[in-house]
């Protein structure tokens, strides 16, 4: 009896390679991410979580990154499915197996997998290599590439094998491209604004800042001998600038905390004032949301609070997401920019030349951007690294390719195939430097001021906080007010660098610290909010803001300038 005069319920049922393919994007993908993300959260040497949490903050991650794995399957599920009714078996009558065919996505995201090791080392993290991370990075690739020959033997059409191998081949090759392409793109789009006011995390003068001081040299701009920083977190001294205010006055000190009424609104205020549109550009503000929350005309931060830990920790753990979404435009319901800060595909040069093409056309624009690459998980690509390098991390073992960079303590230790914290320095110094210089940026009569937030923080307490590697930061500007650079500055001052107001701070910091017998009070107050805030526990703040500690240095430099520099 023909099977298409039988009732629909009494007709044979037949595999079917679209139903597979769906099934993996829809089901075996969002597991796998799930499963990755669970063991990165409870396994995560920062802070420790439960299991339960950990699958909590998994779950929450991949709901909402739902848009953006949504269009990352359809394309690179909906061309796997293309690509095997190419080269797969015909299903027609045949009884194929439906997990056979689901062999055929999983060929093509080993595939991916593969091509993204060889660009970028980091997805060596992934939990999903896990049993065979001891391995050296190389004999990893190797085994990778044996599952590949392995699939292609299974699933490919009889005389299509080497079809299905150049095709393979070919996504192997293209897994870094679409990001690549895309940096590349940057300085083409956009305008330049007027005034960058750019912030680097965790850098201070008693580091090799050499880079930044040829750009100094090279293009006429001023090196402050004596900068010092307001605070000693991020959240503290962003908070000083843009309220023109001390700690002291302003009482953010700590991570998480947001400026209460309109005070952060100073700095903002007085730039509207002169004609100028606000950007801000925070790609990671896991601890400080001053991007997101102090009012500027346009947000281009990134994720906030908690949303800023879970989002790249899901992102990483799918693979597929940080390789396709660099290219797509950053739009609602997508969480996070497409350059996504965390993620091993984030790009430190896309960043800088966006931040450089921030304006907005025919409006004098303003952009106040912060780089917390040193302090970010951003392990270099394969691409950025020399050839020792790259050999050096192909002898590794594949659990050493890490990037520690969220643990504000840590070092770099003999074992590291590459010594992360000097190479991310020279790195963002060679980057920022080249792209300045690259863009014709202060070729006209534009103003950009660069300076570190505080020092690397290894070691701070509140017994110590006065010593110059932690206060002694950074600060060069370029087309602003002329100042005595031999004289301490306050970086408050920088409002006023840029002939926004005509306020001048004393030079000195302040810093308050949590004792070990207070945190775990701080842990149990906190409550996180859907939007990624999280809520400190005010009254145990307010005990720790007491004690507030209050230094002034290089007070003899106050008084006398041996020299000027010529600003441009």
């Amino acid at each position: 009896m023909k099977t298409d005069r039988l009732p629909i319920w009494r007709r044979p049922i037949y595999a079917s390679r679209f139903t597979a393919h769906l099934v993996f994007a829809l089901f075996v993908w969002p597991a796998l991410t799930i499963a990755g993300s669970t063991l990165s959260f409870i396994h995560n040497p920062y802070v420790w979580i439960s299991e339960k949490t950990a699958l909590m903050a998994a779950l929450a991650g991949v709901l909402l990154s739902a848009s953006d794995m949504l269009a990352v399957g359809v394309v690179f599920f909906g061309l796997s499915g293309l690509l095997f009714s190419r080269v797969g078996p015909a299903t027609g009558q045949q009884s194929l197996g439906f997990v056979r065919l689901c062999l055929e996505p999983a060929l093509v995201f080993v595939t991916a997998l593969t091509g993204i090791a060889l660009a970028y080392p980091a997805v060596l993290g992934s939990w999903l290599l896990a049993p065979i991370a001891a391995l050296p990075v190389a004999a990893v690739i190797a085994v990778l590439c044996g599952s590949l020959a392995i699939g292609i033997a299974v699933c490919a059409a009889p005389g299509r094998r080497f079809h299905l191998a150049a095709a393979l081949g070919g996504i192997v090759a293209l897994a870094p491209v679409p990001a690549i392409v895309r940096s590349r793109i940057e300085p083409l789009l956009g305008h330049q604004p007027d005034i960058i006011v750019l912030g680097i995390d965790s850098v201070s003068q008693q580091d090799d800042v050499s880079l930044l001081r040829s750009l100094v040299d090279e293009m006429h701009g001023t090196w402050y001998d004596y900068a010092v920083a307001p605070g000693l977190l991020t959240n503290a001294v962003w908070n000083s600038i843009l309220t023109m205010k001390p700690v002291s006055e302003h009482h953010v000190f700590h991570t998480f905390e947001r400026p209460q009424g309109d005070g952060a609104a100073s700095f903002l205020a007085a730039a509207r004032a002169r004609g100028y549109e606000t950007v801000s550009i925070f790609p990671d503000q896991l601890t400080a949301a001053v991007g997101s929350r102090s009012g500027f005309d346009q947000d281009r931060s990134g994720a906030v609070g908690w949303r800023q830990a879970v989002l790249p920790v899901v992102a990483n753990n799918s693979i597929l997401l940080p390789i396709l979404k660099p290219v797509f435009p950053r739009a609602w319901p997508s969480p996070s920019p497409p350059n996504q800060a965390g993620t091993f595909t984030y790009d430190l040069r896309r960043e800088v030349r966006g931040i450089l093409r921030a304006g907005s056309r025919g409006r004098r624009t303003l952009v106040a951007a912060h780089l917390t690459y040193t302090h970010l998980e951003a392990y270099p690509s394969s691409l950025d690294l020399s050839w020792p390098q790259r050999w050096a991390i192909a002898r590794s073992p594949a659990a050493l390719i890490t990037d520690r960079g969220l643990d504000w303590q840590d070092v770099d230790r003999p074992s590291d195939p590459v010594p992360l914290q000097r190479w991310k320095l020279r790195h963002l110094e060679d980057v920022i430097r080249s792209e300045v210089i690259a863009s014709g940026f202060l070729n006209a009569q534009r103003q950009l001021v660069i300076f570190s937030d505080h020092g690397h923080r290894l070691g701070l307490t509140l017994e110590n906080f006065r010593e110059e590697r932690f206060h002694h930061v950074l600060l060069a500007t370029f087309g602003t007010e002329l100042r005595c650079p031999r004289r301490p500055i306050s970086l408050i001052d920088i409002g006023a660098l840029i002939g926004l107001t005509e306020h001048r701070a004393e030079p000195v910091v302040e810093f308050a610290m949590a004792p070990p017998s207070l945190w775990p009070q701080l842990m149990q107050g906190a409550q996180p909010r859907w939007a990624g805030d999280v809520d400190l526990d005010q009254g145990v703040l307010a005990t720790v803001f007491n004690g507030l500690e209050r230094y002034e240095p290089w007070q003899a430099q106050r008084d006398g300038c041996n020299h000027t520099s010529a600003a441009r």
